[in-house]
């Protein structure tokens, strides 16, 4: 029966993908608000090149995909750093709680600008002014049978230059079917409201991601890809693996195929483990925008 809601779903999706590739294209190029939305979260899942949404086995699945929740077993708490280009700087805290009536959680991801330099009609300096972006998710999964699980996100959003504010709210969706070494995962994320500032509005950046991941070697190595489709780019791809040279440390690579205003990259991270606690680390360059360094915490109690 769950195989049957699975391929269900699974063909409900790609036909959805199917009827929006006329209009999620690349000439959509900046027509969306929001984009502090598309950071990715998660040094691990960045090492691994962003290919994340059939593996989701932390807390940064609230990002990737909210389904991946019901995998965690216990309470588990992620912290996450960038170290963002042109003087921006991004941070992640994520929350998952288990319980017998499904998972539960929340994550709050900022994005702090330092201070803008404004300038009049006339080019003649007029002081800098603060912007930041703030988004706050609440998340629930649940297994349905033994193979499958749903999960979703509703979210706040904040933007904020100088003394004007732009607020909306969106949710994200997930499903995850998984059979013994072998994964797949669909998800929809900031499906919702334009975020306006004043009187003009945006849509949020809408994407669907499509992912597989398989694990091998009694699962140290994990290969993963995700296929995305934005409202504002072209299809892209990322490819992705992991393996656990030890029982305590991980090598990551990942290729991120990102649309053409970013172009491709190889990304790369290392991962520690010890008892209950994690540490990980990634690299991603995103061209003439320059290198981004990640950096994560991450706890189970």
């Amino acid at each position: 029966m769950m195989r049957k809601v699975f391929k269900i779903t699974l063909f409900v999706g790609v036909f959805i993908l199917g009827q929006n590739l006329p209009s999620l294209a690349s000439d959509k190029v900046g027509t969306t608000g929001a984009a502090f939305l598309k950071i990715p979260c998660g040094a691990r899942a960045i090492g691994m090149g962003g290919a994340f949404g059939a593996v989701a086995d932390d807390a940064s699945c609230i990002y990737w995909n909210p389904a991946g929740l019901v995998q965690l077993t216990k309470k588990e708490a992620t912290f996450t750093y960038l170290d963002y280009f042109e003087e921006m700087s991004f941070g992640y805290v994520g929350y998952a709680h288990p319980t017998t009536a499904g998972t539960f959680g929340w994550a709050i991801s900022y994005l702090g600008h330092e201070k803008i330099e404004g300038y009049d009609v006339y080019a003649k300096p007029t002081g800098g002014y603060q912007a930041n972006d703030t988004a706050i998710a609440l998340s629930y999964a649940r297994g349905v049978g033994k193979e499958f699980s749903l999960g979703g996100n509703i979210k706040y959003i904040n933007e904020k230059i100088e003394d004007e504010q732009a607020t909306g709210f969106a949710i994200d969706l997930g499903g995850l079917y998984k059979i013994e070494n072998f994964s797949l995962g669909l998800a929809v994320q900031n499906l919702g409201t334009e975020i306006k500032f004043v009187e003009k509005g945006d849509p949020l950046p809408l994407n669907f991601r499509l992912s597989t991941a398989y694990r091998l070697f009694n699962d140290k190595f994990t290969l993963a890809v995700d296929g995305n489709l934005p409202n504002d780019k072209d299809t892209y791809f990322n490819v992705g693996g992991e393996y656990w040279i030890l029982s305590s440390l991980a090598a990551r690579v990942g290729y991120r195929g990102g649309p053409k205003d970013e172009g491709n990259s190889v990304c790369g991270g290392i991962g520690l483990r010890w008892k209950n606690l994690g540490l990980d680390f990634a690299y991603e360059p995103y061209g003439r925008f320059g290198d981004t360094y990640y950096y994560s915490l991450i706890t189970r109690f």
